[in-house]
């Protein structure tokens, strides 16, 4: 090679560095370009949550079917569908839910207790009808009437004058019924509830603390219930209660969740042939709080 080829070879080196120099300050460096990436692989996800879209589906049938009903004005209490077992058995176990807004005219439901009598599935069903203004609540009381109504009670519609004298202003409304091989039966009984803010129940005492309702106990305007069950209120230091029966044996009925509210319910129906020795409440730590004897005695 001459020295002029040579020579022709450096400049045209140094032409093409500048160049290339040049072209790399109009080059804007940054991340790699991800979502080009990743394109083809949210489209499969997509696809692939489309799919699981129709097995959810079918679980939340599952649900429905094993016994908690999900829709219009049923809703899950707390966004969570609990299902009990019969008195004396164990609780399945129960299915968290998004939490669901309180309507004071569109109760949430749960089943209390549940159980067999000759051979037709009986379910104690309690319905909480949040706390109402005043101006709503004859309203709700009427709505409440006309679910009572259709299942065949003759209790009398609600006035105006009838809730000026039972509204509370800071309570929940609680309306306890039966239904058999899913048809609701006549019968009703009724709980109030401190409604979320309100005052909670009192801690528990050395007899246990146990308020409620038997329900199923005839009543004027009602028929008979296939069993009593004591609905029983529950506060926010019980951590269980051990249901002991004359003839031994025991139950521990489960806590059960309701609107929002911090007190629970139980519900523990009556054992043909024997009868309840005590009702032992214990401490979210364990500790026995109290004992109560005055329930299926």
């Amino acid at each position: 090679m001459t020295s002029e080829q040579q020579s022709g070879h450096e400049e045209l080196a140094a032409q093409v560095g500048i160049g290339l120099a040049g072209l790399v300050d109009t080059v804007e460096i940054g991340p790699a370009p991800l979502a080009a990436l990743t394109a083809g692989g949210r489209r499969r996800l997509l696809r692939r949550r489309a799919a699981l879209t129709g097995a959810v589906a079918l679980v939340t049938v599952a649900v429905v079917g094993g016994g908690v009903l999900i829709g219009p004005g049923l809703r899950p209490a707390d966004g969570t569908v609990q299902v009990t077992a019969a008195a004396g058995g164990t609780a399945a176990p129960s299915v968290s839910a998004s939490p669901v807004v309180r309507d004071p005219l569109s109760p949430a439901r749960v089943v209390v207790a549940q159980g067999v009598v000759d051979g037709k599935e009986w379910k104690t069903w309690a319905a909480l009808w949040p706390l109402a203004t005043k101006e709503q609540s004859l309203e709700q009381a009427k709505l409440i009437w006309q679910e009572q109504h259709a299942a065949g009670s003759d209790l009398p519609e609600p006035t105006a004058a009838y809730v000026q004298q039972y509204w509370q202003p800071a309570s929940d409304v609680v309306n306890l019924y039966f239904t058999v091989d899913g048809i609701r039966l006549p019968y009703n009984g009724g709980l109030t509830l401190a409604a979320p803010g309100g005052t909670p129940a009192s801690p528990t005492g050395p007899d246990g603390g146990l308020s409620g309702v038997l329900a199923g106990a005839l009543g004027k305007g009602q028929s008979a219930a296939p069993v009593r069950v004591a609905v029983l209120t529950v506060g926010a230091d019980v951590g269980k209660v051990v249901v002991t029966w004359a003839d031994g044996s025991s139950y521990e009925p489960p806590l059960v969740a309701l609107g929002g509210s911090s007190t629970r319910l139980i519900g523990v129906a009556e054992r043909p042939g024997t009868t309840a020795a005590s009702f032992k409440v214990y401490g979210t730590g364990g500790q026995l709080l109290g004992t109560n004897t005055s329930w299926l005695s």
